[in-house]
């Protein structure tokens, strides 16, 4: 998890610049991991645009994996640190 993490930030501080702060925390038997992304206001919206900007493409591919797999829990953004 920690390298997921570090990796993230490294990603995520070079689109979107510095002050990305990405913690991690190791789930349990009950408990599944979590991945916190912290963002300003800026970032957040900057990472809105460069999402948006992303071409469509005209066919949808099957994911090599189940969706189930892949949600991913809904992002807020403030401007609370």
């Amino acid at each position: 998890m920690r390298k997921l993490a570090a990796r993230m930030r490294l990603l995520l501080t070079g689109a979107l610049g510095r002050g990305v702060r990405v913690l991690a925390e190791p789930g349990c038997a009950h408990e599944q991991d979590e991945l916190s992304i912290y963002l300003t206001v800026e970032q957040g919206l900057r990472l809105a645009g460069r999402i948006a900007a992303e071409p469509v493409r005209a066919e949808q591919e099957e994911p090599p994996f189940p969706i189930e797999e892949t949600r991913i829990p809904p992002i807020w953004i403030s401007s609370d640190p």
